[in-house]
């Protein structure tokens, strides 16, 4: 590949000027506008009398599935934005504005699994008959059975509302706490304040074992400064979780889990079985590890880190070679995807400062593409 790889991804070729946009200002607008057009439509749907048109919930259902695309679409590039550069505060207020967009629109999903719920056995095998419905088929089959286990309507509407500062406000803080934390780690002979993000990447793939232990060292003593802080806010997401549980009967804590990975709890006990019957495997593999790298007390940052090291540093242009060749003979087409990923700026890794912690995946389901960072 001769083209010269970008370790930078493009947002602007989504939406230029990124949070003052115009089209992204535009989307907002459309979804406030669309979400409240959408809420009175399903209203006189439920009111009419007499059997649901089913005509007109298949075009409703189609409208909300749009709407739920371009929230998404809206979200995700704010979280884009927020992490390339977590001193852009302007992004702040927009994402507030997209909670409060995601609760309106859930409590639209609310109403409409409801109404799924209520329709008779005829009429629902009806609709799974009609072909427009057949590629969604699934989607409604998973919003009718949520419909029969949800608590009465005007509950679950509060509990959407109230999440907006409740639990998800407590994530967006406890996630701003965490971006804005500065570990002090020695770098090419100085001391730098680097993010949490760059601290722990010293921490568990820095080649030497005294770099790694000095990052880890530096993570302890600043999370320890801020404990107190940030257990608060974990305890009050837990306990904000667990209170809704109870009022819907959870007993079991896995079971949102499972919903929203669409699994049984069964899938995963199996799963957690077969690790545990399995684990001499992982424990021989660290032993053999710690052997070949003499360590007398390993600790956490020594898992991950790369035992056997390479004279030459490889270039980040070679890596994306090597990446697209191993995709290649897995699939072609998977190969010529991320081909098109590397060169159509995709793809987020340069390590700088002012970065969030972690990685991800965006996705942009109106524009039909994706963001890794």
């Amino acid at each position: 590949m001769e083209q010269i790889m970008n370790q930078n991804w493009d947002l602007a070729s989504l939406y230029p000027d990124e949070t003052m946009s115009n089209k992204l200002l535009e989307l907002r607008a459309e979804l406030d506008m669309t979400i409240e057009t959408l809420s009175e439509n399903l209203k006189q749907l439920n009111r009419s009398s007499g059997i649901i048109k089913l005509s007109k919930l298949v075009k409703f259902i189609q409208r909300t599935q749009y709407v739920q695309n371009g929230s998404e679409e809206f979200d995700d590039l704010l979280i884009c934005i927020y992490a390339q550069n977590t001193n852009n505060t302007e992004v702040i207020g927009l994402l507030d504005h997209s909670a409060v967009i995601k609760s309106k629109l859930q409590s639209i999903q609310l109403e409409l699994n409801l109404t799924l719920a209520n329709l008779s056995e005829d009429l629902w095998a009806e609709l799974l008959r009609l072909s427009e419905v057949d590629p969604i088929a699934f989607y409604l089959l998973e919003c009718r059975q949520k419909g029969k286990e949800q608590l009465p309507l005007e509950m679950e509407r509060l509990i959407s509302s109230l999440s907006i500062n409740g639990i998800k406000g407590l994530e967006q803080h406890y996630e701003q706490m965490l971006t804005k934390i500065r570990i002090p780690l020695k770098m090419d002979g100085e001391i730098k304040e680097v993010s949490i993000g760059q601290a722990l990447n010293e921490a568990i793939y820095a080649k030497n074992r005294l770099v790694r232990q000095d990052a880890a060292l530096a993570i302890k003593h600043i999370c320890e400064k801020n404990a107190d802080l940030f257990a608060s806010v974990l305890n009050r997401i837990a306990g904000f979780r667990l209170t809704i549980y109870e009022q819907r009967g959870w007993d079991n804590l896995l079971k949102e889990l499972c919903l929203q990975n669409r699994i049984m709890d069964e899938t995963l006990q199996t799963m957690l079985t077969s690790i545990n019957k399995h684990k001499e495997l992982i424990k021989s593999y660290i032993q053999r590890k710690i052997e070949l790298g003499q360590i007398k007390n390993p600790s956490w940052f020594d898992l991950e880190s790369p035992h056997f090291t390479v004279a030459v540093k490889v270039p980040y242009q070679d890596a994306v070679t090597l990446i697209i060749e191993q995709f290649e003979t897995f699939s072609d087409s998977l190969g010529k995807f991320a081909e098109e990923a590397f060169e159509a700026d995709w793809i987020e890794t340069e390590n700088r400062p002012s970065k969030a912690e972690g990685g991800f995946c965006a996705s942009f389901p109106l524009s039909k593409q994706s963001r890794i960072f």
